[in-house]
């Protein structure tokens, strides 16, 4: 994926208010934070969870690193899709 595309995404995703405050409340959490960001597109989420450690990162003054989950990982038959708790 080209740099520039994803450059130009986290430029948009910075004037969202919902990603302003996903850091804000991410930077303030006490040891572990759980949430859920949901992207219609895998360059859109490789660019917010880029986005949400650099921003996090420069409020913390430390490195930080989210776990990343991959949507293309099998889950088995169709049918057992809607009955799994991931």
């Amino acid at each position: 994926m080209p740099a520039d595309r994803l450059e130009k995404i986290k430029s948009g995703l910075k004037k969202e208010a919902g990603i302003k405050h996903l850091i804000q409340s991410i930077a303030l959490a006490d040891r572990a934070h759980f949430s859920i960001l949901i992207c219609g597109m895998s360059v859109e989420a490789e660019a917010a969870m880029e986005l949400l450690e650099e921003s996090v990162s420069a409020v913390l003054n430390e490195q930080v690193t989210f776990i990343r989950f991959s949507p293309d990982r099998d889950l088995g038959p169709q049918e057992d899709r809607n009955s799994r708790h991931l």
